[in-house]
């Protein structure tokens, strides 16, 4: 709004709403794969540095083998901390459930890993495509162009802002339905859930 009342621009044209929608695509696809890439760096920086891993209902993974993986992990890694407290860590439930974690976690780092390298060949096509339609706004008259530049900035945060807010609510709903609750000030668990 305000590049539109300093530069004096009441509309974009028809050449510059055919490189919106053609970047807008482009531009979405980049997206889901950049917060695909940010998941799977977390899972395999968790599991390399023996950390506990995300919940994976909190994750934006595509594969079904990968998102099977990590439940299973999750469970395992869950339930071998519960007993391991109640039961030491030589009881043979706990020993099973710790043997069964390591023999997880290298399918998921290979899973992760070749996930990635799709990713990233992924990518690099969606990057030399946005290199193509660059040329197309390089004819379009700089005001426009400019403004042109500014509305996809927006798209871009919009959609970015978008699936925080939906992941927001999902980790949001996560807890409530495990965590328990009371009316009483005091007596439940409060618990703030937020998104930078």
């Amino acid at each position: 709004q305000k590049y539109r009342n300093t530069s004096g621009i009441v509309d974009i044209g028809e050449q510059s709403k055919l490189y919106l929608e053609s970047i807008g695509s482009n531009d979405q696809q980049m997206n889901t794969i950049n917060l695909q890439l940010s998941s799977l760096n977390e899972i395999e920086k968790n599991l390399s540095v023996g950390k506990e891993t995300i919940a994976p209902g909190s994750l934006n993974m595509q594969d079904p083998a990968l998102n099977n993986l990590l439940d299973k992990y999750y469970t395992n890694q869950s339930q071998y901390e519960k007993l391991r407290k109640t039961n030491g860590e030589n009881f043979p439930a706990v020993a099973a459930l710790r043997e069964e974690i390591e023999k997880t976690k290298p399918l998921i780092l290979e899973n992760v890993r070749n996930q990635k390298k799709n990713l990233e060949a992924g990518r690099g096509y969606l990057s030399k495509t946005s290199n193509k339609y660059s040329s197309m706004l390089n004819s379009i008259p700089k005001k426009e162009r400019e403004l042109v530049e500014v509305s996809r900035q927006q798209n871009i945060k919009n959609g970015i802002y978008t699936f925080l807010l939906q992941k927001k609510e999902e980790i949001s709903y996560s807890i409530s339905s495990i965590i328990p609750t009371t009316a009483t000030e005091g007596t439940g668990y409060r618990i703030r859930v937020t998104c930078s």
